[in-house]
């Protein structure tokens, strides 16, 4: 009996099967070549062109812009000069930050040493407040605020008014204007605005 391996593609062995009982196959590819026998191959159809994603212009976390704010500061050297004023809003909160009209802040207010009767707020409250994660991205997104590091008697100070505790005295601390703050977000700095 001779091998499978030395039989002709296609045929059938003749013997050691009853007649009339096909050996089992597998479907036949009239199109496949045989072995040994040098394949040349058709060009294939063209493939439709790669599809292109749209491209989205969508920003990423991108700082705002400082729109209504200039890039000099006031002659105290604590805010920002304003580009434009609001009338309306200017007749809410006094020049040093003190509100009109039986309005209250959300956040707590204190004085600065060294820097007149201008009111001032705890950076971390205030982003806290507004519902952002940190003071970082608080500044980071509204560029029309300017921070204030407070030096180390400003700090001691704050210890002493119970604005910090006395564990914070070796941290950097920022802290920013109670009118800047109203100039920025409005009623969502005031109590019940």
């Amino acid at each position: 009996m001779k091998s499978r391996g030395s039989e002709p593609a296609g045929q059938a062995p003749a013997a050691g099967l009853p007649q009339g009982v096909q050996p089992p196959h597998t479907p036949h590819n009239p199109n496949a070549p045989l072995p040994g026998q040098a394949v040349a191959y058709a060009p294939t159809q063209a493939s439709p062109p790669p599809k292109t994603t749209p491209t989205k212009t969508t920003l990423k976390a991108l700082p705002t812009v400082r729109d209504h704010t200039t890039d000099q500061l006031n002659p105290s050297g604590d805010e920002y000069l304003p580009r434009e004023i609001d009338e309306f809003g200017e007749k809410k909160v006094m020049a040093n930050g003190q509100l009109l009209g039986g309005r209250t802040y959300r956040c707590r207010t204190f004085l600065v040493p060294n820097r007149g009767d201008r009111l001032f707020m705890l950076a971390t409250e205030c982003a806290r407040v507004l519902g952002y994660r940190d003071s970082y991205l608080l500044f980071n997104k509204n560029r029309s605020l300017f921070k204030i590091i407070a030096s180390q008697p400003e700090k001691d100070d704050l210890v002493a008014q119970e604005i910090l505790p006395f564990s914070y005295r070796s941290r950097q601390i920022a802290i920013v204007t109670a009118r800047s703050m109203f100039r920025q977000f409005g009623s969502r700095v005031i109590e019940n605005g």
